[in-house]
């Protein structure tokens, strides 16, 4: 029998599975109450990684576009808490408020 959380949702060893047809909605990690989650992206292309050359410190430069020529070579397909980093659902699973893919 599987360990139901407060919320009804079946807690098993690996990951959390909501009902058919249902999405999970989670506030927090069900096992250790961490408050931020991550997913398992790989990557591949080049990075534009701008310094300076007066210092060679990355100070008043902006490289928030640096990731901006790479592109998504697989996502794994889950999502894991920041905190204890175990694996709580799947993407396709989890009720996000952006695409997680």
């Amino acid at each position: 029998m599987n360990e139901l959380d407060e919320q009804g949702l079946s807690i098993t060893d690996k990951i959390i599975r909501p009902a058919e047809g249902e999405k999970v909605k989670l506030e927090h990690c069900p096992f250790c109450q961490g408050t931020e989650y991550y997913t398992k992206i790989f990557m591949k292309g080049p990075v534009k990684y701008i310094r300076k050359f007066s210092n060679d410190s990355e100070d008043g430069v902006d490289n928030s576009d640096m990731h901006d020529l790479l592109n998504v070579v697989y996502s794994c397909g889950y999502i894991y808490c920041n905190n204890c980093n175990r694996r709580i659902c799947r993407i396709e699973d989890y009720e996000s408020k952006v695409d997680l893919r």
